[in-house]
């Protein structure tokens, strides 16, 4: 009897040692090489966690789920984590959490009641241990964190995701672009592969392309363009103030533009003695090259000034003059200011006349 005992009891400790971790909770899967977030929620008994990736676009991504027992334990494995923000979310409660993506087990321990103030323990990840206290800081103060603040925090912390975050969210990006551009270097240049870093570089180009349309106004100076032309030599916009130039988006796949295009030489034949000429920017892509050179030559655009980068629609220049379709034309005055957008055919040579 009693060593049917002391067997009983033996394989009851081997069924805890090979179901259970060390500190109780459920043992990871076998053969899991992901991040185990495991916690220890009072109140939260019998309800279901969630663990969510959160995007800087404010949309997120359920990474991993798992039922909390009668005891509030629950352990969720996740897969393929990152450097990135993340939410713990029970029922109505939710709190964040950053993670390097190279933790093997975080723990998290507190009540579903206080949980979204951050009051609770978090062990396992030095990464999120930064952001909890960056998170008290912020809340503590009404979440109301000073520009100046933040960028010290940004400048200083080895949370990259942490300097992230708080420069996405309190350092005006408009304002700032450098600075944004900096702490996006930063990012890269150790996650190049990192959703925030291509999400975050998108949002950067949204910002510059929206300052540069509010600037895209009768007397404001013009953008820069800087492009390559069917030999490879660079030619730049800038290079031609001192006169009238109508920058003219185009494409040789273009039919309105190819019938808008006599008119144009028109333009060019009777006022460059006077100081007017024509910087054609094309919309063709790289398979559509020869194509280009071909309606150049075809439709006598006798001009010097045709570039492209060969993007097509992705044309960076065509971007941020808010190109939405082609024929589009700008035209420019003597000091590098514009002087009209998307002059017609009947108005081109009014326009031009005002310059002259």
């Amino acid at each position: 009897m009693k060593n049917f005992i002391l067997t009983s009891l033996m394989c009851i400790g081997m069924i805890c040692f090979l179901g259970c971790d060390q500190g109780g909770y459920p043992a990871a899967p076998d053969n899991f090489n992901g991040t185990l977030i495991q916690g220890k929620i009072a109140n939260g008994e019998n309800l279901k966690a969630f663990f969510d990736k959160i995007l800087l676009n404010n949309t997120t991504t359920i990474m991993g789920s798992a039922e909390i027992d009668k005891n509030g334990v629950f352990s969720i494995p996740v897969n393929n984590a990152e450097l990135a923000i993340y939410r713990l979310r029970i029922g109505a409660k939710s709190t964040t959490i950053a993670l390097s993506g190279k933790e093997k087990v975080v723990t998290i321990e507190g009540d579903l009641q206080t949980l979204q103030n951050g009051d609770y323990t978090l062990t396992g990840t030095k990464e999120g241990q930064i952001f909890k206290a960056f998170e008290a800081r912020a809340k503590a103060s009404g979440n109301q964190i000073p520009e100046a603040e933040a960028r010290a925090f940004a400048d200083t912390t080895s949370s990259l995701i942490s300097s992230l975050f708080a420069t996405v969210k309190w350092i005006n990006i408009e304002k700032n672009m450098d600075y944004h551009k900096g702490i996006l270097a930063k990012f890269k240049a150790t996650n190049p592969g990192s959703t925030y870093a291509r999400d975050y570089e998108n949002i950067i180009k949204q910002i510059e392309n929206k300052l540069a349309s509010q600037n895209l106004v009768p007397g404001k100076p013009a953008l820069d363009i800087d492009l390559p032309n069917p030999e490879g030599k660079n030619m730049k916009l800038s290079d031609l103030k001192g006169k009238i130039v109508l920058v003219d988006f185009w494409a040789s796949w273009c039919k309105p533009c190819r019938m808008n295009n006599p008119h144009v030489v028109e333009m060019y034949k009777k006022y460059k003695s006077k100081g007017f000429t024509v910087y054609s920017v094309s919309l063709d892509k790289a398979n559509q090259k020869n194509r280009w050179i071909q309606a150049i030559k075809d439709d006598n655009l006798t001009w010097p000034y045709h570039v492209s980068d060969l993007k097509g629609w992705q044309c960076v220049p065509a971007k941020q003059y808010g190109v939405r379709g082609i024929p589009y034309t700008v035209l420019i005055d003597q000091e590098g200011n514009i002087a009209a957008l998307n002059p017609r055919a009947n108005t081109l040579e009014q326009e031009i006349k005002k310059l002259l």
